[in-house]
């Protein structure tokens, strides 16, 4: 019986689409694509690319260098002379990372 499951089963497998990557929008408005790495998460909207790191740094060639820490609600990015939050928290890849967590 299960040798005629597997060909439907692998069909679905198939045919079921990707879910779409999650993303975060800052509160200026951009919308970041996330990617988790063992050095922390990468966020990406066009050329505007953002490297939280696992030790809580931040770094974008736009905006310089910073921290970054979460909290219930939000991830914030603290560059030094500006600030931006990214939401949803329950999307964010690098929620797990407990170092950042205020």
């Amino acid at each position: 019986m299960f040798k005629r499951l597997l060909p439907c089963i692998l069909a679905l497998a198939v045919a079921a689409p990707m879910p779409a990557a999650a993303t975060v929008t800052s509160d200026e408005g951009v919308t970041y694509d996330q990617q988790r790495n063992r050095y922390g998460v990468v966020l990406r909207a066009g050329d505007d690319v953002i490297y939280l790191g696992v030790s809580c740094d931040v770094l974008s060639e736009a905006r310089g260098e910073g921290k970054w820490a979460t909290t219930s609600d939000q991830v914030i990015l603290d560059f030094f002379d500006r600030s931006l939050s990214l939401q949803p928290i329950g999307q964010f890849v690098g929620r797990d990372i407990a170092e950042c967590a205020l």
